[in-house]
C-alpha cells in the first residue's frame, strides 16, 4: 500500500479550506453548499481524505501525483464518485476466445 507524504496531505487540505472539494462528481447536487459539498473536517461523523481528482486512478498512481492533481474528499463523496465512474466507464475489450486460432 502506498501513502502520500503528510506535507502533501496538509497542503491539499489547506488549499481546500478543510472542506470536501466535490462539485457533484458523486452524483449529488450539493445545493446546501452552493454546488460544493458542505462537509468539512470539523463536522462530526465525517472525515476528509486526500485522493486523486480523477477517482478512477489507483492508490499506487495517486501516490505519484503532484498536489495539484489531488483533492480533499469526504468519504461519502469519494465512494459515490468512484462508484459512478466505474459504472459509466467503458467496458474493457476482451479478446475473442478463439482469436488467432483459425484452422
Amino acid at each position: 500500500m502506498t501513502a502520500l507524504s503528510m506535507s502533501v496531505v496538509v497542503d491539499v487540505l489547506d488549499h481546500a479550506g478543510y472542506r470536501c472539494q466535490c462539485h457533484g462528481e458523486c452524483g449529488g447536487a450539493h445545493s446546501r453548499g452552493n454546488g460544493r459539498c458542505p462537509i468539512s473536517s470539523g463536522t462530526r461523523r465525517h472525515r476528509l481524505v486526500v485522493a486523486p481528482a480523477n477517482p478512477t486512478l489507483s492508490a499506487t498512481a495517486a501516490a505519484h501525483l503532484p498536489a495539484s492533481e489531488l483533492r480533499a474528499w469526504c468519504t461519502a463523496c469519494l465512494l459515490d464518485a468512484e462508484r459512478l465512474t466505474r459504472h459509466h466507464a467503458p467496458a474493457a475489450v476482451e479478446p475473442d476466445l478463439f482469436e488467432g486460432n483459425a484452422a
